[in-house]
């Protein structure tokens, strides 16, 4: 017989999740299933990544081809100092997996294009965009509309933002929003209209709760439900955006 005393049992640290009646056993056992990917480790991405994780989403792809930048840590909750110089989807999976040993992370250090989707997006459940540009994010929506996966579209500027769970078939996506992907001179960004810490983690909290949703629970009512959030004006509105018959790629569906 050991002299070591049996290690005491693990404390759920899931209870309070699974007591809730939107989720319990049942939802949360497909979100312990789930395999979501992240496109884009910043403030949007990793704002997203860190609710997933501690949820106890089972895989949780990271793809960024960035590194992390001084400006970057103004709005960004999970990286530090020493991350400087540092890829993205490297630091943060580090801090991820310090987090919740029960997520498999898989980061991958690569910028995503129209040439190589089917390959980053192969074998994920659901997306999460974490981009800050729009022609990145076509190129997004063009691909998980094709290989018919749920996306979260985001986007943040100044103080506010907004987000859309975008299912094919289901939903309006991207291109039914916007048709043509707006001059790059003409829309708010981070970079041209400056970002208020907490916008991208509103934001992102909202992506995630959609994402986490959308897991437990795959109902299409829950899609194409545009967003708004506004947190110097503390207001948020929806809109309720419908597929567009002209839409190049949902008219085919």
């Amino acid at each position: 017989m050991s002299d070591h005393p049996a290690p005491e049992p693990r404390e759920d640290r899931y209870v309070r999740q699974r007591q809730l009646p939107e989720l319990g056993d049942e939802g949360h056992r497909r979100i312990r299933a789930a395999r979501v990917t992240i496109v884009g480790c910043g403030a949007l991405g990793s704002g997203s990544a860190d609710p997933l994780v501690r949820s106890g989403i089972g895989q949780l792809t990271l793809i960024d081809a960035d590194r992390l930048t001084e400006h970057n840590l103004q709005r960004v909750s999970v990286y530090r100092e020493q991350d400087i110089g540092r890829p993205k989807v490297e630091a943060l999976a580090e801090a991820l997996r310090a987090t919740n040993r029960d997520s498999e992370i898989r980061p991958m250090f690569d910028r995503l294009t129209p040439a190589n989707t089917a390959r980053l997006l192969a074998e994920t459940d659901l997306v999460i965009d974490g981009l800050d540009n729009y022609t990145s994010r076509y190129a997004l929506n063009d691909a998980c509309i094709t290989h018919r996966i749920p996306w979260v579209f985001g986007a943040v500027a100044g103080t506010f933002g907004m987000m859309m769970l975008i299912v094919p078939g289901a939903s309006a996506c991207l291109r039914c929003l916007f048709p043509e992907a707006p001059d790059p001179h003409s829309v708010l960004t981070a970079g041209t209209s400056g970002l208020l810490a907490p916008t991208p983690r509103l934001i992102a909290s909202l992506q995630a709760a959609s994402a986490l949703r959308w897991i437990a629970d795959p109902d299409p009512g829950q899609a194409g439900r545009l967003v708004f959030a506004d947190c110097w004006n503390f207001s948020v509105f929806e809109q309720r955006v419908e597929i567009n018959d002209n839409c190049i790629l949902c008219r085919d569906l």
